[in-house]
């Protein structure tokens, strides 16, 4: 369900083992970043929604793709080739 709760200790097994955690809608529960989008959309006018992807190293998260809407990617740490 939606609403659910993760289990910490499957999440992190899965992470150890290669999988992406995906927190989507981040800004919805993290009340600084809520604020901040909620400014971005009141300053443009358009719609703003924060998905984070944690993947581990040596890790890819997704397939070569693209998206069907506006992306801005900011990457906060590691190494990637884009």
């Amino acid at each position: 369900a939606k609403d659910s709760v993760a289990n910490r200790s499957a999440v992190l097994q899965e992470f150890s083992a290669g999988a992406t955690i995906i927190l989507e809608h981040l800004n919805r529960h993290h009340l600084p970043l809520g604020q901040l989008l909620t400014q971005c959309e009141a300053d443009l006018h358009i719609p703003f929604r924060a998905n984070v992807y944690l993947t581990p190293a040596n890790s890819q998260g997704f397939s070569p793709h693209w998206d069907t809407h506006d992306v801005l990617v900011l990457q906060v740490a590691g190494s990637k080739q884009w």
